[in-house]
């Protein structure tokens, strides 16, 4: 590899050899590829056209994730699946402890199996005690006030989702996770995510 390749991160090497690859697979007519400080410019024998950089790093993948999403859904599932040891509890005592592990500050350094399974038995519960306002209180009381309308959406999507094939389901998604989930719209979820499970 030359000199001035040996400057850049492997990440980035490797970020390049993608982006080669698909513009070999699906260049079409365009004959060139230039890359400016602002632009990336394609070019055929008649035209040129110009994308800036703004287009492309706002260019948001929404119809990818779902793909992606409903690929995960389909994966080999484990069946021996065994339900956690922290379920134990009267159900407000429950609804507390599945609220303050969200909280905690480790949360995010779990596996996504690990915060997807979280996410899934605090659904579980909201939606056997029937989603009350009192319920959502308790919910606010633990984790604030601002987190607690984005983890009882996130909950009550992981739940839908894999309670319909199994709770086991999540312990091999690869790509699926609370913060995607909740990021679809709700058309995205409902209308195209969901039946797919």
């Amino acid at each position: 590899m030359s000199v001035i390749m040996e400057t850049f991160s492997e990440k980035f090497k490797g970020q390049l050899k993608t982006l080669l690859q698909l513009w070999l697979e699906e260049k079409g007519e365009y004959e060139e590829l230039h890359i400016t400080p602002t632009n990336l410019l394609l070019s055929d024998a008649e035209k040129i056209v110009s994308v800036d950089f703004g287009t492309i790093l706002n260019y948001d993948e929404p119809r990818e994730m779902v793909h992606r999403c409903k690929i995960d859904l389909h994966h080999p599932t484990n069946y021996e699946y065994q339900r956690p040891n922290y379920l134990g509890g009267s159900e407000d005592e429950l609804l507390r402890k599945l609220a303050r592990m969200i909280r905690q500050t480790t949360f995010r350094q779990k596996s996504v199996h690990e915060r997807l399974e979280n996410y899934y038995y605090l659904g579980e519960l909201l939606s056997l005690r029937g989603w009350t306002k009192r319920d959502y209180g308790i919910l606010q009381e633990q984790v604030g006030q601002r987190f607690a309308k984005d983890a009882k959406k996130t909950a009550r999507r992981v739940y839908e989702l894999f309670a319909i094939r199994g709770v086991q389901y999540l312990t091999k998604v690869a790509y699926i996770c609370p913060t995607r989930l909740t990021k679809m719209s709700e058309e995205e979820f409902y209308d195209e995510l969901l039946p797919e499970a």
